[in-house]
């Protein structure tokens, strides 16, 4: 969890310290930074909340898999990993897509099917090495089954895109 401080009153250091011991990840601003962002549109302030487990669905071109793909990220949203599988599985089997390739690996991955979440990923990756998503999974999934230097490989190419992202740093 990202958390921006607004640095006000001497109070808010206490928080801060006590949000960073439990994980959070803590970013410092002023008043005045904070506001001449969001006045510059370079930020929209909001109320928190997950991410759209669907954002990006749009691109699929055909609407039957756009329709599987959505009901899967819907289904993993809602804790429901190995429904989201199935759903991903039926879209993918309508014919090769990268977004639904990459949403299923990254859910095999966590389902614990990490052969199958490296077939999918390999080549999403060999494909577009800018592809941040498809390295932590593939990473992750070599990771799992102790594949150390190819781990390694796939993990650093997700850093050197993308090195501040939580995601990659922390898996």
């Amino acid at each position: 969890a990202l958390v921006w401080l607004v640095l006000d009153s001497p109070r808010l250091g206490k928080l801060a310290r006590r949000r960073a011991a439990r994980g959070a990840h803590v970013s410092a601003i002023t008043f005045w930074e904070l506001s001449m962002l969001a006045e510059a549109g370079r930020i929209r302030l909001g109320h928190g909340g997950s991410p759209d487990p669907n954002a990006g669905v749009d691109q699929v071109a055909s609407t039957k898999q756009r329709r599987l793909a959505r009901l899967g990220g819907m289904l993993r949203a809602h804790g429901h990993a190995e429904a989201a599988a199935v759903e991903y599985e039926k879209a993918l089997a309508l014919g090769p897509d990268p977004f639904v390739a990459g949403k299923l690996a990254h859910t095999l991955a966590g389902l614990g099917r990490h052969e199958r979440a490296i077939e999918l990923a390999s080549p999403l990756l060999a494909a577009d090495d800018g592809d941040v998503a498809a390295a932590v999974t593939l990473g992750t999934s070599l990771v799992a089954l102790q594949r150390w230097p190819d781990a390694v490989r796939a993990l650093e190419a997700a850093l050197r895109v993308s090195p501040f992202d939580p995601a990659v740093r922390c898996g």
